[in-house]
This record gives structure tokens, sequence and C-alpha cells, in this order.
């Protein structure tokens, strides 16, 4: 794992988000005017001091979207405006949940690639398409899930319809406690895309990063979860900002460990002239 990204608070402690990564999500971002449901996307204060800047479209946020692709994608632009450090945005995609009966849960599996693929071909001017980093979600909620989805990419690049991107990311892995199924997803989502993809794995905490073997298999990972309280001594969800600031802290020391863990390896493995998982 190279980066790991921190989801920001939406709030003014986001000025604490120094010389991090961040990761925002649209659906903080929306802006609720009038009634039925109207509103727009906003682009959030307190930024600046961000290293990078991920957006993820918020589907843990929207029963439905309540924007249009061609209006994700002018936001995303007006973002970028805002904050140069901006590199990558997840192209919209759908929540998975148990409770959905298989076809309709590969319907939205589906559908949450072919949103990507119509963004890139009818949202995005050609000229443009290198000034952010656009990534397509992989979902599910089950091992079969995913491999599911895989499969549809291979069999829309054969037919011409869609296909692999750069950057591919696994959704869905929030709140996921078994670390051995997360890597088992994980890996079969490695071994079965081409070399050249970045793998991003949303939603994983500390707890499951510690686990070597899921770092091998990603670039990148995100959370929300600096938060809670790692250290016991405050409110579990602090609303006061110092106290978030001691969480977030903690769980950044911890992480950066992680990441020094990594980098040392990597470095290992480089000198010996040893492949691992991710690509260059």
């Amino acid at each position: 794992m190279d980066r790991y990204y921190y989801a920001c608070d939406a709030s003014s402690f986001d000025r604490h988000l120094k010389d991090v990564d961040v990761l925002v999500s649209a659906g903080l971002c929306w802006k609720k005017e009038g009634c039925c449901g109207a509103g727009r996307l906003a682009v959030p204060k307190y930024l600046d001091g961000a290293r990078s800047i991920m957006i993820d479209s918020g589907a843990y946020s929207f029963k439905e979207y309540p924007f249009s692709l061609e209006e994700y994608v002018e936001w995303v632009f007006e973002f970028w405006d805002t904050y140069p450090q901006l590199g990558y945005a997840a192209t919209p995609d759908f929540i998975i949940p148990r409770s959905m009966d298989e076809s309709e849960r590969r319907n939205q599996i589906e559908e949450s690639l072919e949103n990507g693929w119509d963004l890139m071909r009818d949202c995005v001017h050609p000229w443009k398409q290198d000034d952010i980093q656009w990534i397509f979600t992989i979902q599910g909620s089950t091992l079969a899930d995913y491999q599911h989805a895989v499969q549809y990419i291979w069999d829309c690049e054969e037919e011409g319809t869609g296909g692999w991107n750069y950057h591919m990311a696994v959704g869905s892995l929030k709140g996921q406690n078994d670390v051995d199924e997360i890597y088992r997803i994980l890996r079969h989502v490695r071994e079965n895309i081409h070399s050249y993809c970045s793998l991003h794995a949303f939603g994983l905490t500390y707890q499951v990063l510690k686990d070597p073997r899921i770092r091998n298999l990603i670039t990148s990972a995100d959370s929300g979860a600096w938060r809670q309280d790692c250290t016991g001594a405050h409110d579990r969800y602090p609303k006061n900002q110092g106290d978030k600031l001691r969480n977030f802290q903690a769980y950044k020391t911890r992480i950066d460990r992680l990441l020094e863990a990594d980098r040392t390896q990597s470095s290992l493995n480089a000198s010996f002239g040893r492949r691992g998982w991710r690509s260059a």
C-alpha cells in the first residue's frame, strides 16, 4: 500500500488535515435547497492543506443520486479549479447490500461499471480526461459478486462496450469484519485485472490493514475511522475539536507505521529484484 486517504469531516476541523491525503465524499457536499430533494453540490472549505485529494461519489449517502453524471463531472472540475491537488475521482457507483436478491445485486454491479464507461464517453471532454484520474469501482457483497463484476468487465472489453480503466477500486468493504474474506475478494480482483491497473480499496480501517496480505494487494485505501476514539480516553465520536484532533493524530500514527513498513519492504524487494502484487 502506497497511500492512505483520510475521509474529510466536512467541517472546520478539516483545516487540521494538513500534509495528508484526503477523501471527500459528494454525499457530504450535497446542499439541499428548497423542497422535493432539490439541491446542489458545493465545494467544501478548509482543504487547502491537503497533500492530495480523492473524490468519492457518496453512494452511502444517497438512495438515488440527486445529480446526473454531467452535473457530477461539472462539480468535480469546479472542485479541481479550487483545489488543484485533486488527483482522483471515483465514478458514481451503487452500494450492494447482502439483503438484495442476486439478480438485483448483479444489475447494480453492472450499472456501477457502466456509469464509469458512460461518464468517460459522454461527459468528459477528451482534452480534459488527463486532468482528473477517474476511478471505476468494482462492487459486490460476496466473493461471487466480485467475481461476476470482474468477468463482466472482461466480457464488455471483448465486446468493445467497456473495459478496464487504469485506476480501479473495490467497494462495499466497509463494515466487513472477516479479514480472510476481504483478502479473498481483493486477491481475486488483483489476480484478474490488468497488471497496469492501480487498485484502491474503499473503507478499510487500520484493524483490517494490519494484515500485510491486504496491503500487498492494493495501491491505496481510505476510511473515516479516525473519527472514532482509538485511545479509550474520549467519547467514541466526539464533537469537540480537541478530542477529534487527538483521535486523528493517534489514528494517523498507526497508519504511518504501516505505510513505513510497506516502503521498507518495497525497498528490500527492489534490492533483491522481487516483484510484489502492485504494478509499477
